[in-house]
């Protein structure tokens, strides 16, 4: 399987969300119910050593709804999970949808 071919840096990710007034990075629907998994940005667009360092979380995933038998979460996340996330997609399309999301240069879409 491919990877994607423009891979981001964790710096990327964060400072398109801070640049763009991003608090959330929308990842799917709960086939069930329809809840969406997110990733979601500390409101002060801390880096993960500031947040660290304030005792909190830049990122956290919201694992959302119960439909699953399991307890509705958050994870702490970090920016570096972001782009994981990113970095790992094959499908064009959501590559695309990302890049639209984070307002990232028409030369990235490509």
């Amino acid at each position: 399987m491919p990877k994607n071919p423009n891979p981001k840096s964790w710096e990327d990710f964060y400072h398109a969300a801070r640049d763009n007034n991003l608090l959330e990075q929308p990842m799917g629907d709960c086939s069930i119910c329809g809840y969406m998994l997110a990733f979601q940005f500390h409101p002060d667009y801390l880096t993960d050593e500031e947040a660290e360092a304030e005792g909190t979380v830049s990122v956290c995933f919201d694992a959302g709804c119960h439909c699953v038998g399991g307890p509705s979460t958050y994870r702490d996340s970090s920016w570096e999970d972001v782009a994981n996330h990113y970095n790992r997609q094959t499908s064009e399309t959501y590559i695309n949808t990302l890049n639209s999301h984070y307002s990232f240069n028409k030369e990235d879409l490509s």
